[in-house]
Parts: C-alpha cells; sequence; structure tokens
C-alpha cells in the first residue's frame, strides 16, 4: 500500500426546513423569521479539509452568522454578501439581526464531506480476515474468516479468541446485544444465527437472500437483503421480519449505527450517513484507491463505530482501519 493517498473532497448540499414556515412575529422578545438566505460552495482545499461558502442574504439588519447557533467569522465580504469558511461535516446556517437574534433567516443546511490524508489512519493487525466486525462499548469485537469470533484491544493490539461458531465458513454480519449474546450471519448460507458467548448455544435465528453484514439499531436487526440491491431487511429480536429500508447505495457490505443514524459501507469503500426513517443517504467519505474493492474476500467488508470513530475491517491485508471521521461533526 502507498504511503500517500490523495482524496477527493466531496461536497454535498440540502436544504432543511430549520426554523419553521412563513413571516411570523410572536412579540419582540423571539426570533422573527424573515428574509432569506442562500449559500453555495465556491472553493475547497483538500488538504485543511475546508470549504469557502458564499453567502447572500436579503435581512438588512442582518448582522452576524451562525452555524449551529454558533457564530461564524466573515472570511471576506459581508453578512450580506461575502464568504465564511466550514470543516467538513454538517452545518446548519443562518443569519440573524442581533444576539441571540430578534430578525432571522431561515436555516440552511450544508454537507461538507470528509477528505483525510493516508497518515491520518490507523492500521491495526488482526488474527485473520474479518468479514464481520461489531463491538461491546469497550473493545472491538470481530469475526473472522476461520468461523471465530475475537475481540481485539486496540491499545495492545492484541486478538483474543472469543468463541466459535462451530462452522468454519466466514462471518458476514456480526451484531453485539448484550454481554452474552451476539448475532451474526453468513452470505452464503443465507442465514442469521444467535450465539451465547457464555454457553455456547448457537440457536438459528432467521434466514435472508444475501445477510452481507447486520446491526442491531434501536432493538431492530437490519441486515443486506441482497449484495446488490441497495435494500436492507429489518427483524425483531424474536427473528420476525418487520420490514425493508430501501436505500440508493449500491452493493451493501457493511452497517452499523450512531444514536441517530446507520451508517452503511459499499463494496466500493465508500462510507454513508442513512436515515433509518426514510433510506435517505449522504455519502461522507470516498474510498479514492487507499482500499482495493471489495469482491471476494477482498475490500473492505463491516464497518463498526467505537467512540465516535469509524472502523472497517479491510480483508486484504489482515487489518482493521481506523477512520480518522468522529461522526459527531455530522449529526
Amino acid at each position: 500500500m502507498q504511503k500517500i493517498v490523495f482524496f477527493t473532497l466531496f461536497i454535498g448540499f440540502f436544504i432543511l426546513n430549520g426554523c419553521g414556515g412563513g413571516n411570523s412575529v410572536e412579540n419582540t422578545k423571539k426570533k422573527i423569521l424573515e428574509g432569506n438566505l442562500s449559500i453555495k460552495i465556491e472553493k475547497v482545499d483538500k488538504q485543511t479539509n475546508e470549504a469557502k461558502i458564499h453567502i447572500v442574504t436579503d435581512i438588512n439588519e442582518a448582522n452576524y452568522v451562525f452555524d449551529n447557533n454558533k457564530t461564524v467569522q466573515i472570511a471576506e465580504g459581508t453578512v450580506h454578501d461575502g464568504y465564511i469558511i466550514l470543516k467538513a461535516g454538517r452545518h446548519y446556517i443562518k443569519v440573524c439581526s442581533d444576539k441571540p437574534g430578534t430578525i432571522c433567516s431561515f436555516e440552511q443546511g450544508i454537507l461538507v464531506y470528509h477528505n483525510v490524508e493516508a497518515d491520518k489512519y490507523k492500521k491495526y493487525p488482526i488474527e485473520v480476515s474479518s468479514g464481520g466486525l461489531t463491538n461491546d462499548g469497550k473493545y472491538l469485537v470481530y469475526g473472522g474468516v476461520d468461523g471465530n469470533i475475537y475481540t481485539y484491544d486496540i491499545s495492545t493490539k492484541n486478538s483474543t479468541p472469543l468463541i466459535s461458531v462451530n462452522d468454519n465458513s466466514i462471518i458476514s454480519g456480526l451484531a453485539y446485544l448484550n454481554k452474552n449474546t451476539y448475532f451474526f450471519s453468513r452470505a452464503y448460507k443465507r442465514s442469521i444465527s444467535k450465539i451465547n458467548i457464555t454457553t455456547g448455544e448457537v440457536n438459528p435465528f432467521a434466514n435472508t437472500s444475501f445477510p452481507d453484514g447486520l446491526d442491531i439499531f434501536k432493538n431492530k436487526i437490519y441486515t443486506v437483503t441482497a449484495d446488490v440491491s441497495g435494500v436492507l431487511t429489518i427483524f425483531n429480536l424474536n427473528g420476525k421480519k418487520i420490514g425493508t429500508l430501501s436505500t440508493s447505495i449500491p452493493d451493501i457490505t457493511g452497517i452499523t449505527h450512531s444514536n441517530k443514524f446507520l451508517y452503511i459501507l459499499s463494496e466500493d469503500g465508500n462510507i454513508y450517513q442513512v436515515d433509518p426513517s426514510n433510506g435517505k443517504s449522504w455519502k461522507i467519505f470516498t474510498n479514492d484507491n487507499l482500499f482495493t474493492k471489495g469482491n471476494n474476500y477482498q475490500g473492505l467488508e463491516a464497518i463498526t463505530i467505537l467512540n465516535n470513530y469509524i472502523y472497517v475491517s479491510y480483508m486484504d491485508d489482515v487489518s482493521i482501519y481506523k477512520i480518522d471521521i468522529n461522526i459527531k461533526d455530522y449529526e
């Protein structure tokens, strides 16, 4: 693997309803939504993960720019027609006439995608290539191609066998439920199973098309339906199918979550943030040839989030990589 890899900074733009609709006046002490704000990506800096944003407002009294209710300095020009600098992450921009603001524009949302350099990654060698990845809140936990589940201590870089699933086939997906229970999937067997790591008991849970990755989010199990469909199948914890979630993501291999969103890994190594209520997705990381494209035990195959950072399992070099993206920037 080359030591220096350059990434393209991708920019996404979306409009939020934010502060509400229409012009209204409740009293002079409360904010009045009046006037418009437009924001546009003008220039990006791939080295600093910054974007130069052009802002224009028709609020004559506007004096302040806010990003998620925190003031932002004007880099050039004025509040009415000028530029601000935003780091990679999700931002919510509005302009107001005063602190905390008696006249404010409608809030505009903007998403600046991440650009990380190769030296900002951390590589953790593991015992065997991993097809499934999760965590128990303290340690990474991965499922190997040898049918074993391992815990991984980031500080010591040591793998410890946790339990065998009594089968030498690759573990495709892995999800932590509690200190005794994990769910795991095997794509080519089209099966999801539950395992008690204290007793070693393995119970079939459900069958589905091609469960190449799974996760537990708010007491629901999300699993890949078919690797190229972009659709997730949803089960309750008793194994009953309760729905599906359609996304626009091609060839899903891994699923994890935060408090609000699902985070999905695609076969090509890109990472997406997904709204679990409607399947709408935003790409937050683009794999520009740092990792090979996944196919038949290659590339990135699993994802988890621990302490707000994303970890992915990389099949080719038998390692787990920590990606320098703090998901708090996107939520």
